[in-house]
């Protein structure tokens, strides 16, 4: 049991770092095409330990996660899978939701739905966003 635990923390850490090496690069995938075989390539490796987003056990690495498998997708072309992924998980953030991460899954979607061409899916989610996201204001 022991042995058993500790592959089990072994691959988990496995899978922080494909995760972290998958955001890292797709960030850096985004600015620069140059950098998209390797990205691509970064993400088929992380697919094959990190199958479902149950395999991560923080709510942010799920986010980071879906924004990694989005970037993947729109890198191989494939718009739709981009969106179904980002849809997913916005639908299956919990409701106390509201880190950076969250927020940047819904700048995503929004940045996607405008590159379809889709400007009142865009100005729908960012009204969404507003009210999902308040801005904080200074009472005075």
């Amino acid at each position: 049991k022991a042995e058993a635990k500790a592959m089990d923390e072994q691959r988990s850490a496995l899978r922080l770092a494909l995760l972290a090496r998958c955001a890292a690069l797709g960030a850096a995938a985004a600015a620069n095409d140059a950098s998209s075989a390797a990205f691509v390539a970064a993400a088929r490796e992380m697919k094959q330990w990190v199958d479902t987003p149950a395999a991560l056990a923080e709510e942010s690495d799920r986010d980071a996660h879906a924004l990694a498998l989005a970037r993947y997708e729109l890198a191989i072309g494939r718009r739709g899978g981009a969106l179904a992924a980002l849809r997913k998980r916005i639908a299956a953030q919990p409701a106390t939701a509201g880190g950076d991460e969250a927020k940047e899954l819904t700048r995503e979607l929004v940045a996607l739905c405008r590159t379809c061409g889709w400007e009142h899916w865009a100005a729908n989610l960012e009204e969404g966003s507003a009210a999902k996201f308040p801005k904080a204001v200074n009472p005075i």
